[in-house]
Order: structure tokens, then C-alpha cells, then sequence
């Protein structure tokens, strides 16, 4: 059973903060709604400016303008409260709400924000007033309303919380990085990674903790489907909160996770997800052929440098969404990058092993509950594809039918379904061996001397490999193997030309070897940096720009 409003209602009475952490799709805005109407007022007392309320406001906070939206369908109670960026956005178009949203990190407050764009000739000094007056009405909702639904974005954006006072507090769909962050440097995989904290989100969370305390708000709920959030709740630089009462078993959690088994869940085991070796985009594109929709993080370069990505949905994208019941999904996770679990490492003291599979096991779980679980009631099916190394320490809300297909053979006797179709056409096709031959070949090349190999000694090189993996030569011959390797070498920029040897013109594989300074070694790495950034989440316009400069600063320092 879900938790019920007047449950909660009577926990608040015991302690400041709750979390109610539980599977997804098992209806914690629905608590929400409830007890909204738990607390409907039952008569409104006036004044000149504001109306006043008796014991009935809540304030809810989702993490996306989708989710806020739902909250007012489900409840009209809900008053929706938006953003500044998109009422400009509404009102002037996306370029001049991404111009404001770009002006964030530089300009103090909202009227600076607004005066520098009537300077730069975004908007008019009448445009200015109109929106001054257009932001001031919706922010006075904050104080009017008793119910209000908004995007944690903006709540965590104001400098005092005062309207909270006299409030109940939801925040949706928490995690670790939104609501307590830690500092360190770590080094993982070979490199240092640097955490800082930040401060916006540190100083909403010790505002509104203290204020829970001192019993100006009256009571705070994190709700989740996320690990990550009670690890950081249990870190010792957590502001301190009231645990329990009076000596008794009463506390601030109110876990209760189901572990479920669907049978309209696969979980395929593979060898690995790595898109380096075009894996990803490989297991992607046959989903699609299946007729499911791929959701996963990560972007590739394209033939003409754009950017794409790999899935039709992000993982952050779909969290809290109820649109995806009736379609099939597969879910493709790979091993976190540190950028995405060294911040958990930092702010709850976690081992690197620890922080990377909570972070991997709240992807999974975000994602699969997508259709299955407690949302299993549509018609969509899933097919969740992760690799061997991280699979044994996923903790998974949600089980299903469980296929190992690390090699060819694990796959050859399955039975006729959207899953093995995958699978098999996988291996038919010798996408993975292809791949891992490309790859050793071109590790080969860059190690080599002189940076070259003969044609004749690329394709002598890629039939040893791909015999040794198991593929017959009669395999390899029929389907042209050799020539799909050389095509994938192309993607590690090992480079085709032709080279005249004692008369005679030479197809050769070669690579130019680069003698880095240290400082063309910084600044190469401060843009891979970036790069490596992009492939979890979309670059902000400044940090763009940055990678930009960087790379015009690498290439001139080279020309030096």
C-alpha cells in the first residue's frame, strides 16, 4: 500500500523532514494530492492585499515543467507557478529565454537580468515593463494560493523563503545532487576528478531544514524512487535534523520498496554497452528495428560534427512520466561515468564501487518503471540491456525474465521474441566482433613505430582476430567481415592513403603521432573534458563557447 495523507499528516506531527521512498509508479504524487484535500480550507479570511489560510498550504516541486503540469490535472487545487525564463519565453520567444537563462551566472538578480537585455536589444524598455509586471503577478501566487505546484528549478532559485512559512513542503523526484552536495578530488580510472560544492543547492537545503526545525515550516517530504537521496541524507555534513521522538522507533524514513517481478520485463546480460566501439548505437538501432522505443544517455558525433543522441528519451527525461505505459521501451545503461558518480562519492563519503552502483541502479530503476512494476497496467513491454560488470550490484526494484548472452552461442537456441531478435541479430551480424577487431586494430596502429600498417597486413591482422573470437572463415568470407572492420576503423581516425613505394602506389593505415607540451596537453584535456561532459547531459551556451575557445587555443598552440 502507498502511503496515506493522514499517515502522513500524523508523521509530520512526530518529525520535520519524511522521505518516502518507494518504486516508481506507486503514486507518491497521488499521497500529495490527498493531502491537499485533507487539508482544503474550509473558509478563506480576507484582508486588503491577501487572503489568509487556516493550516492548508502546500507547496509541490517536480523536477520537470511536464510533472508540475500534472500535479494541476490531477488537482486542480494546484495553482501552477512558472518560471521566469518561461514567461519570457511566452511572451518573446525561445531566443530571448535562452539569453536570460545564459545571464544567470552573470547578473545578480531578475531586474539586472531584464535591464542588460533591453541594453543588448533582446527586448524593449516597454517589453521590460510588461514583463516586470508579468513575473510580479506570478510570484504573488506564492503568497495567495494555498496550493502550488512549480519546478524545483525555480524554488531552489529564490534568495528567502519566507513563503514557505506555514507550509508543507513536497519535493518530488529527489535525488543526491539536489539536495546536498559534498567537495573532494578523487582519481578514478586513471585521472582526477575535482567536486565542488554548490551553493545554491547547500544553502536552500540548510534554509528550509532550519526552518523545519524551528517549526516555521511544518514539515518537509522527499519523495523518491532514488537511493541516492537517503545516502545523502545519511552523510555526516547533512544538516542535523530531528530523527526520531522521544526515544521511540519513530523516523524520518518511510521506505517501502516492493521488489516485483514482471513478466513483461527482460533483463539482457551482455558483455558490454560502451558506445566507444559503437556498441550502443548498435544495440539502439536494433530496438528500433523491433519496434521499441530506446531510452539511454549519451550523444555520438556525426559524419558533418553535430551531435545526436544515441536514445529517444534521456533517463532524466522520463522520470515521474505516465505517458510511456502503453509503449514498448528498451533501456539501455552503461557503467556511470565518473563525472556522475564522484559527486555522490563526495557529498555521502561512499567507495567509488558503492557511488557507481547506486548511481547505475537508480538509472535502471527510473527507467524500467517507465511500464513495468507498479506501472505495468498498460500494454508496453521492456527490454532492459546492461552490462555483465555492473549488473551483480544493481539493486533493482523491479525483476524479469533474465537472458545471459555475453558470447554468440548464449543466444543461438533462444526462443522467437523481441529480445533475442536483438540479441541474434547482434551476433548474426558479428556487430560486437567487428567492433572489438576495430578496435584492437587501431589500438595496434597507434602503438606501432610509425603510426602505419600495409592494407595487406590490416586485413591479414583482422582474419587472425576474428578467427580467434569464433567466427569459421567460411562466416567471415560470406559476410564480408574484413571490409565492415576496415569501415568501423574509421571511427578511431585512422586514416586511408596511399603512399608510392618503389614505384608502386600502397594502400596503408597510418596515423600522425603528436608530441604534446604541457600546455597544449592541458588545454587538449580541459576540451575532452567538456566532450566527455556532453555525452551525459547538453552543454549550457557559456560552457559551448568554452569548449569552443579551447579547441581554437589547442590548434594555435600546435601551429606555435
Amino acid at each position: 500500500m502507498r502511503l496515506s495523507a493522514s499517515d502522513l499528516k500524523a508523521r509530520f506531527e512526530l518529525t520535520p523532514i519524511a522521505t518516502y521512498l518507494t518504486n516508481t509508479g506507486r503514486g507518491k504524487s497521488n499521497s500529495v494530492s490527498e493531502f491537499a484535500e485533507l487539508l482544503r480550507p474550509s473558509k478563506t479570511y480576507k484582508d486588503r492585499y491577501f487572503p489568509r489560510f487556516d493550516d492548508c498550504r502546500v507547496i509541490f516541486a517536480t523536477n520537470t515543467r511536464e510533472n508540475r503540469d500534472a500535479m494541476n490535472k490531477k488537482n486542480s487545487l494546484f495553482t501552477i507557478v512558472r518560471g521566469v525564463s518561461e514567461i519570457l519565453e511566452e511572451y518573446a520567444g525561445k531566443e530571448v529565454s535562452e539569453e536570460y537563462i545564459r545571464l544567470l551566472t552573470q547578473e545578480p538578480s531578475e531586474r539586472t537580468r531584464l535591464k542588460r537585455m533591453e541594453q543588448d536589444g533582446f527586448i524593449t524598455s516597454t517589453d521590460s515593463e510588461i514583463l516586470k509586471a508579468l513575473i510580479t503577478k506570478e510570484f504573488t501566487k506564492l503568497f495567495r494560493e494555498p496550493f502550488i505546484t512549480m519546478t524545483y528549478q525555480k524554488l531552489v532559485m529564490f534568495k528567502s523563503f519566507k513563503f514557505l512559512n506555514n507550509c508543507y513542503v513536497f519535493l518530488d523526484e529527489m535525488r543526491q545532487d539536489r539536495i546536498w552536495t559534498g567537495e573532494g578530488v578523487f582519481k578514478v580510472w586513471g585521472s582526477e576528478y575535482k567536486e565542488k560544492i554548490n551553493k545554491r543547492i547547500n544553502n536552500f537545503t540548510h534554509s528550509i531544514v532550519d526552518k523545519a526545525n524551528k517549526g516555521e515550516i511544518k514539515g518537509i517530504a522527499l519523495l523518491s524512487a532514488e537511493e541516492s537521496l537517503e545516502a545523502a541524507l545519511e552523510s555526516p555534513t547533512f544538516p542535523p535534523f530531528r530523527k526520531d521522538y522521544k526515544g521511540t522507533d519513530i523516523t524520518y524514513k518511510l521506505s517501502n520498496i516492493d521488489p516485483l517481478h514482471d513478466d513483461k520485463l527482460t533483463i539482457c546480460i551482455v558483455h558490454g554497452t560502451s558506445d566507444r566501439r559503437m556498441t550502443k548505437r548498435t544495440f539502439a538501432k536494433l530496438a528500433r528495428k523491433q519496434g521499441y522505443k530506446v531510452i539511454t544517455d549519451g550523444k555520438y558525433e556525426t559524419e558533418t560534427g553535430d551531435y545526436e543522441a544515441i536514445g529517444d528519451f534521456t533517463i532524466e527525461g522520463v522520470k515521474g512520466s505516465n505517458k510511456l505505459m502503453d509503449v514498448d521501451l528498451c533501456t539501455i545503461i552503461s557503467t556511470p561515468h565518473p563525472q556522475e558518480f564522484t559527486p555522490v562519492m563526495a557529498s555521502c563519503e561512499l567507495s567509488a564501487d558503492e557511488a557507481k552502483a547506486l548511481v547505475a541502479s537508480d538509472k535502471a530503476n527510473q527507467a524500467v518503471g517507465r511500464n513495468t512494476g507498479y506501472r505495468n497496467h498498460g500494454n508496453g513491454k521492456h527490454i532492459l540491456i546492461v552490462p555483465e560488470n555492473i549488473y551483480s550490484s544493481l539493486n533493482l526494484h523491479t525483476t524479469g525474465n533474465i537472458i545471459y548472452a555475453k558470447k554468440r552461442k548464449d543466444v543461438q537456441n533462444l526462443p522467437d521474441n523481441a529480445a533475442s531478435n536483438i540479441l541474434k541479430a547482434f551476433y548474426k551480424d558479428n556487430v560486437y566482433y567487428c567492433q572489438m577487431a576495430a578496435y584492437e586494430i587501431a589500438l595496434s596502429i597507434k602503438l606501432s613505430a610509425d603510426q602505419r600498417l600495409a592494407v595487406r597486413q590490416v586485413k591479414k591482422d583482422i582474419k587472425s582476430l576474428l578467427e580467434y573470437y569464433g567466427l569459421s572463415k567460411k562466416h567471415i568470407r560470406e559476410d564480408k567481415l574484413v571490409k565492415v572492420v576496415i569501415e568501423m576503423l574509421f571511427t578511431f581516425n585512422i586514416e586511408q592513403k596511399r603512399k608510392t613505394v618503389a614505384g608502386a602506389k600502397t594502400e596503408c593505415y597510418c596515423e600522425k603521432e603528436i608530441q604534446h607540451t604541457a600546455a597544449q596537453q592541458a588545454l587538449l584535456d580541459d576540451w575532452q573534458a567538456l566532450e566527455d561532459l556532453e555525452a551525459i547531459r547538453d552543454l549550457t551556451k557559456d560552457e559551448r563557447k568554452q569548449r569552443k575557445a579551447l579547441w581554437e587555443a589547442y590548434c594555435e598552440a600546435l601551429s606555435d
